[in-house]
């Protein structure tokens, strides 16, 4: 019985702390107690403070399996911040979140249900000012000498991981409608990455994609790449990024949070121009592609609807003029 109390009075304590723990005081919450905290707590509390967005979707245990540490030792560290176990300490940090975008609930309303309205000129509000800023940093220099490297390689990678490999996706379609010998550099291929690395050459081109998170395996790729005396051109989002000390052409595009993850809206739109001053610096990959196309379409006789995708939009754009428009 007198355990039971006892256990009830720290239910209660909990409880309260919570209470006087709002949201949007979660990460200055654990900068408070970083400084007595064991060397396995800091190792959580610096992942958090970094990466508190995608952690926010993050079981106690997969938080655990991606530091190596325990189920155990995630869930305690949440109660050393006063939280009652780790969901409590996620609907904080939830919380947090939104409260950045301002869709905090008011009084009276729903929780479950913020105005959607807000949410959505939140997002676009933030997307425009990225692609603004990018548009007026953008080194047109770099961007001419990415152009010119991409168009005159012998082979081309492209390298995304993560949140990042979508757009190394993006960019390998698009440029296999353009020109011969582009790669995808595949993360979930393992040790497949570095096996296409050790075959880079000087007259090769490596596209290396990371916002806002570069990976060690990221970074060491491009510096196999570098010591292969390949070009590499680094799409990322400022100088402060360590994939710029192993690239020699750098573009940069703004992001900003998005709930979970950063918005890449703004790197879409500057690999998307990218293609597109491609293509332009060789306005007669399109007429080979067709010819490709038509060639195929003769002798394997593909289906109409799938002779449009293998087509594409691309080659149908207008940065390419007089018969290729036609």
């Amino acid at each position: 019985m007198i355990q039971y109390k006892q256990n009830k009075e720290a239910d209660r304590t909990v409880g309260t702390l919570e209470r006087k723990l709002p949201g949007e005081n979660v990460l200055s919450n654990i900068q408070s107690h970083y400084p007595k905290m064991s060397r396995s707590y800091r190792k959580i509390a610096d992942y958090l403070t970094i990466n508190y967005k995608e952690a926010v979707f993050m079981t106690a245990s997969a938080l655990a399996e991606e530091l190596g540490t325990s189920e155990s030792t995630v869930v305690r560290f949440a109660s050393s911040l006063g939280y009652k176990g780790y969901p409590g300490f996620q609907d904080s940090l939830r919380t947090y979140i939104r409260s950045q975008y301002g869709i905090t609930p008011s009084d009276g309303e729903n929780p479950e249900s913020p105005d959607d309205r807000r949410i959505l000129e939140s997002v676009f509000t933030s997307d425009e000012e990225n692609l603004r800023a990018t548009k007026e940093s953008l080194d047109l220099k770099a961007f001419r000498m990415a152009v010119q490297e991409i168009a005159g390689a012998e082979r081309v990678y492209c390298l995304g991981l993560r949140n990042c490999a979508p757009l190394s996706e993006m960019c390998t379609f698009c440029l296999k409608k353009i020109r011969r010998n582009v790669f995808l550099m595949r993360e979930d291929n393992g040790a497949g990455i570095y096996e296409d690395a050790i075959q880079l050459s000087p007259a090769d081109v490596l596209i290396a994609i990371g916002f806002p998170k570069y990976s060690a395996r990221m970074l060491k790729v491009m510096e196999i790449a570098g010591e292969r005396n390949a070009h590499i051109i680094s799409i990322t989002d400022g100088n402060h990024s360590p994939m710029t000390m192993y690239s020699s052409c750098n573009l940069y595009a703004k992001t900003s949070p998005i709930t979970i993850s950063d918005s890449l809206t703004a790197p879409v739109y500057l690999i998307n121009g990218l293609i597109a001053a491609v293509l332009a610096e060789r306005p007669e990959a399109v007429s080979e592609y067709r010819r490709t196309v038509e060639r195929a379409e003769q002798n394997y006789q593909i289906p109409e609807e799938d002779m449009e995708l293998l087509t594409g939009r691309v080659l149908g754009n207008s940065y390419v003029s007089g018969e290729e428009n036609a």
